[in-house]
């Protein structure tokens, strides 16, 4: 193989990782034009969610569940609990807009779709394509939709990444389950991806709808996850250009 050989099959060669890489990059701009969406705000039992479906929790990172007196899940299934307590055994129910009974809406126990902590149980959830932050002022910021009448007690704790937690102290024994993280010194400068909710013990425990029951998790005051700088988006115009043209060229030789 000869000099003009090896620069052809070498030019040819990369073009081609060049317009792979590309259409991968064009491939992950969708995705980030899709979130960069504005969302639709709604009222939810007269609260303002400014971006809504996006304000709620998406994905649940641990759970652990206390059945009552201590029972194992198999014991407690055992005592013959197992048509209440199943119903409020998925922790995936947490996710998205609460669709569980509450004071202003009460429904049988069977078409309840909530998680229940049980005593001292707790669970994480997380937000994927948007941050809980502060709001500058006095409003509520975090929203726990728990699920009954009266809040249960239950502790709670926000983080940035998972390893180290903020505190916010407890909610309960209201109907108001929302939370300033302004009063414990944060702002719309500080971003929480994380939210964990235990059951602090002094809850009602009996069968299978042990502790707190846990609706939905919703961030009031949120912000989206940063989308690329427009001079980001240039970049990758510019190296799928570069790989298109060097295709052409590619091409033009073999001509």
């Amino acid at each position: 193989m000869n000099y003009a050989q090896v620069t052809e099959q070498y030019t040819h060669n990369f073009s081609s990782k060049l317009s792979n890489y590309a259409a991968a990059m064009i491939a992950s701009l969708g995705v980030v034009a899709a979130m960069a969406v504005p969302a639709s705000a709604f009222t939810l039992r007269g609260l303002e969610f400014p971006m809504g479906e996006s304000s709620f929790a998406d994905e649940v990172v641990d759970f652990n569940k206390v059945y009552a007196d201590g029972l194992t899940k198999e014991e407690a299934y055992a005592k013959n609990w197992r048509a209440s307590a199943a119903v409020f055994d998925n922790p995936l129910s947490v996710l998205g807009a609460p669709n569980s009974g509450w004071a202003g809406n009460k429904v049988a126990i069977a078409d309840r779709d909530d998680y229940s902590l049980g005593n001292g149980g707790s669970i994480t959830v997380k937000f994927t394509d948007n941050f809980l932050v502060g709001s500058d002022d006095a409003r509520d910021d975090l929203w726990i939709f728990e699920a009954g009448g009266l809040v249960e007690n239950m502790f709670i704790e926000i983080s940035t990444d998972g390893d180290f937690w903020e505190s916010l102290g407890k909610i309960g024994g209201t109907q108001h389950a929302g939370i300033d993280i302004d009063s414990y010194g944060f702002s719309s400068a500080d971003k929480f991806s994380y939210v964990r909710i235990t059951d602090n013990g002094d809850n009602r425990y009996g069968q299978g709808w042990a502790g707190a029951d846990i609706d939905a998790v919703g961030a009031i005051s949120s912000e989206p996850v940063s989308v690329p700088e427009p001079a980001t988006i240039f970049g990758v115009m510019a190296v799928v250009g570069a790989g298109m043209f060097m295709q052409r060229k590619s091409a033009a030789a073999k001509g």
